[in-house]
C-alpha cells in the first residue's frame, strides 16, 4: 500500500529570511510503530532493522506497520 507522506523543506537565505514549502510524496516504504511500555512513548521508524532490535532486545512493543 503506498504511503503519502509530507516533505517540509527550509531553504535558509542569510540570517532570518527563508522560504518554506511542503511537497507530498507517496512511497511504498512501511512505516513501523513500536511502543514503549516503560515510558508510554511511540517509536514510527520505516528501518526494519532498528523495529527488530528495540522489539527484540529493548522491550519495545510492536503496534503494526501505521
Amino acid at each position: 500500500m503506498k504511503k503519502k507522506f509530507f516533505i517540509l523543506v527550509c531553504f535558509i537565505f542569510g540570517m532570518s529570511n527563508f522560504t518554506l514549502f511542503a511537497q507530498e510524496v507517496f512511497a511504498d516504504v512501511p512505516i513501523y510503530r513500536l511502543y514503549n511500555r516503560n515510558n508510554g512513548e511511540h517509536l514510527y521508524t520505516t528501518s526494519e532493522n532498528e523495529k527488530n532490535v528495540l522489539y527484540s532486545q529493548h522491550g519495545w512493543g510492536y503496534e503494526g506497520i501505521s
